[in-house]
């Protein structure tokens, strides 16, 4: 069974038999979708995004979908800091790293779980939110979104916008790499005049990265 979500939260799921046929999905969310994640350790597929109501239960930002398309609460869920408590987050990226979800998005403060405020990246531990080292900025000391996260070889590598990575004041250029406990630079990536990275992966032992990486602008 596949299931997908389409603009402003409607949910269908698709049958493969003889006749296909798309069918909603119950309990469904007041605003749009940004980004959804299937979780194959617990089954459970997880979805982010501007949302913050299903039916009368508050979700703010991020929801959990079972195998029965129930739609259920993870704590207070993250809400953008300039917000409202109806009002979630523009997720990029969705997970699971050391049997924990980690979440990241491209607004630049908001809050997990009970008024933890981070920058950018959050994480749920099954339980509760926490924060992780506050988080990231950019160059101009303001807090900066992410725009890729991906697990390779038991680290979570991070991409974004970001220079530096708070409260440790470590200088990375838009891609880092976090083990569970310490982040780290990436093999000292070089610094562009323009560096987003944008994704990440490995390919045959070496790590490729893509995105806006501009060694001068294209106008100079």
């Amino acid at each position: 069974m596949i299931k997908i979500f389409l603009s402003y939260f409607i949910l269908f799921t698709v049958s493969k038999s003889t006749a296909q046929n798309w069918i909603e999905v119950p309990n469904q969310i007041n605003t749009d979708a940004k980004f959804i994640y299937t979780d194959t350790v617990d089954n459970l597929l997880y979805m982010g995004g501007l949302f913050g109501l299903n039916g009368v239960d508050t979700v703010r930002g991020i929801a959990k979908v079972d195998i029965n398309s129930n739609i259920s609460v993870l704590a207070e869920g993250l809400m953008n800091f300039m917000g409202t408590n109806t009002c979630g987050v523009s997720l990029t990226d969705i997970v699971r790293f050391q049997d924990k979800i980690y979440v990241g998005g491209s607004v630049t403060d908001f809050t997990v779980g009970d008024s933890i405020w981070t920058r950018g990246i959050g994480v749920w531990d099954g339980t509760a939110w926490d924060s992780i080292h506050f988080g990231l900025l950019d160059n101009w000391n303001e807090t900066s979104g992410i725009t890729e996260m991906t697990v390779i070889d038991n680290d979570l590598y991070v991409g974004g916008p970001f220079t530096k990575i708070e409260p440790l004041q470590l200088s990375v250029n838009s891609i880092a790499k976090y083990d569970g406990i310490t982040w780290t630079n990436v093999n000292n990536f070089p610094k562009f005049e323009t560096s987003i990275v944008k994704v990440i992966s490995k390919f045959n032992n070496e790590i490729y990265v893509a995105g806006v990486i501009l060694e001068t602008y294209p106008y100079d």
